[in-house]
């Protein structure tokens, strides 16, 4: 699993070694939510808004 985290977060393998494993479970879990995410179609990060909420415009 070190080699798999390192990979996707370009974090060496060492300071992943270090890390607890609470901290490994959330970068994991972290990982996954955003490759489900970019399967979707969704951007992950970017603050946009979800297509399904339309595109809102400020009035001002």
């Amino acid at each position: 699993m070190v080699i798999e985290l390192s990979l996707a977060t370009g974090i060496a393998p060492r300071h992943i070694a270090e890390l607890d494993l609470r901290s490994i479970d959330t970068m994991a879990y972290l990982i996954d939510q955003h490759n489900k995410a970019m399967k979707n179609g969704k951007p992950s990060g970017t603050g946009e808004v979800p297509s399904r909420y339309g595109s809102a415009q400020l009035s001002g």
